[in-house]
């Protein structure tokens, strides 16, 4: 059946939570949302703090994570949340394992930091996981070059995938943008063709486009940052069998 609870306060006190050995607790300053934190929910048919990008302070370390003295009370960090656990995001104090903490630097702001765990966790799996890219700490040395395909590059997804695949020597780029796309021109790197493609043009105007950049070589690899209404459909059409 339903039920409304009523409570007499708009706010409810819960205890500060327990953590395991390998974990930090962070007091959340700036806790980011995604679009995932609604739609696996609604699709999962469950309820829980589903945040999973955290900025903040060391509140407390667990004791094994205490060992590696790599964090200190009060440090400014960020850090990703392991999805669908316990102790997200969404609250004044959430809970990460140690190695998805990372500190701070002076310059980074908490808005600008609690940006980073999620979006660059999903490129990075993209590219270097399920499309077998090398990855960024052993970059390719030849300079035979590696084609990859980025749809929606201006989105955060399609961003930091452009941040991440020059790392490890991925070029060219052909990044298919909108109108909104001009922080992706400091990203990119002409000398290496790396194209900024309008998806406005059209599709077929689209394809025709990515073409004369592919010119005689094929493309293996593409990351669709959209995956929406059948996106894919054209982005496949450009990659070899």
């Amino acid at each position: 059946m339903s039920e409304l609870i009523v409570h007499p306060s708009p706010k409810i006190w819960t205890e500060i939570i327990e953590f395991g050995l390998d974990d930090v607790v962070i007091k959340v300053i700036v806790a980011e949302s995604n679009v995932k934190d609604w739609l696996h929910l609604k699709a999962l048919k469950n309820s829980l703090n589903s945040g999973d990008d955290i900025a903040g302070v060391v509140h407390s370390i667990g004791t094994n994570a205490q060992t590696k003295n790599e964090y200190s009370l009060g440090d400014r960090v960020a850090a990703f949340h392991p999805m669908m656990e316990l102790h997200g995001a969404y609250a004044e104090y959430a809970v990460a394992p140690i190695h998805t903490v990372m500190k701070l630097p002076d310059a980074i702001t908490f808005e600008e930091a609690v940006t980073i765990p999620v979006v660059t966790t999903t490129a990075a799996l993209s590219l270097f996981c399920r499309q077998h890219s090398p990855p960024s700490w052993s970059p390719r040395a030849d300079s035979v070059p590696l084609l990859l395909i980025i749809y929606g590059a201006s989105s955060s997804l399609g961003t930091f995938s452009i941040k991440l695949a020059p790392t490890s020597n991925i070029h060219p780029i052909i990044a298919i943008a909108g109108g909104i796309s001009w922080h992706l021109h400091s990203l990119l790197d002409p000398s290496s063709s790396d194209e900024i493609i309008d998806y406005c043009l059209g599709t077929e105007q689209m394809i025709k486009a990515i073409k004369v950049v592919l010119g005689s070589l094929e493309c293996h690899h593409a990351l669709d940052a959209i995956s929406l209404n059948g996106t894919w459909t054209p982005i496949s059409h450009m990659l070899a069998p």
